[in-house]
């Protein structure tokens, strides 16, 4: 039963963002943490530096570079995606302990130069590893237990305060949507449509006729989608869905944000970004 509880709790969906500010700014808090630590306790002979200050906030900043680098990294070269439910708390455990190994590599090359000058050696970059990881993961995993909680409680309180009255409009007309390099456009009633989901260089679309669900793949931006269906009763809720709010039939919370069941859908829960959270308390 613990076993079963702890799986559960560590493939919970992790609120993390992918924007750059928010990487910047993780960056930032993670280099003035290492400052902070190795200023106060100085361990891996730190205190034998001529300027202890000027080799901890060194320390620090050579941390948030490689952080910096490492989530951009993660999001822009291997397309990994953190706002979405498959990026769990182990994913989010395991790429933090990956960051620990390449941050200890380049602060032990720095030591190495500036500290100690002397020549690298793999014993001396194994101790490097054992002790990052070491003082490291624990910290780093109790901080993000907090964060994971304090955020499924607060989206779980929003989506109980969150009403699923259908909105005024009817959408009851046609709609043209245009497919990019051809002439033809597709034509759906938007009170039809239940979801839209982005995917690279189309667009999925859910939609009820004749009593069944049905999807339609057309080549296009979310973008360009959510323009041709304004004041309708789709709307954004995530980067990569729109979601027609008069189809909710129950919301709940997660970390991540809300997820939302719709009306003749049994296996599809839409997402809804913190971002996009306002919209749905209005």
């Amino acid at each position: 039963m613990m076993i079963q509880q702890i799986k559960e709790f560590l493939l919970q969906p992790y609120p993390d963002r992918d924007d750059f500010k928010s990487i910047a700014l993780s960056a930032f808090l993670t280099s003035a943490l290492i400052f902070f630590i190795l200023f106060g306790f100085r361990p891996f002979d730190i205190g034998r530096a001529d300027n202890v200050f000027l080799t901890t906030l060194l320390f620090g900043l050579i941390t948030g570079a490689v952080t910096l680098l490492y989530e951009l990294f993660l999001v822009h070269i291997l397309k990994i995606s953190r706002e979405e439910p498959s990026w769990t708390f182990l994913k989010w455990i395991m790429s933090i302990m990956v960051l620990m190994v390449f941050i200890a590599i380049a602060n032990y090359v720095f030591m190495t130069v500036r500290l100690l000058d002397q020549p690298f050696y793999w014993m001396g970059l194994w101790i490097m590893l054992r002790g990052t990881l070491m003082i490291g993961v624990f910290p780093v995993v109790i901080f993000g237990s907090f964060k994971m909680i304090r955020q499924l409680k607060q989206n779980q309180g929003i989506a109980a305060s969150i009403t699923t009255a259908p909105a005024d409009t009817e959408d009851t007309h046609t709609v043209h949507l245009a497919i990019q390099k051809s002439t033809a456009t597709w034509e759906v009633r938007p009170s039809d449509i239940l979801y839209i989901e982005a995917q690279q260089n189309y667009v999925v679309i859910a939609y009820k006729s004749d009593h069944e669900v049905k999807k339609e793949m057309l080549r296009n931006t979310l973008s360009n989608i959510a323009d041709a269906l304004v004041n309708t009763s789709v709307i954004r809720c995530h980067r990569s869905y729109l979601v027609n709010q008069n189809r909710i039939e129950r919301i709940s919370g997660n970390a991540q944000g809300l997820k939302l069941f719709l009306t003749d859908l049994t296996d599809t829960a839409v997402p809804v970004s913190r971002k996009y959270i306002p919209v749905f308390r209005q």
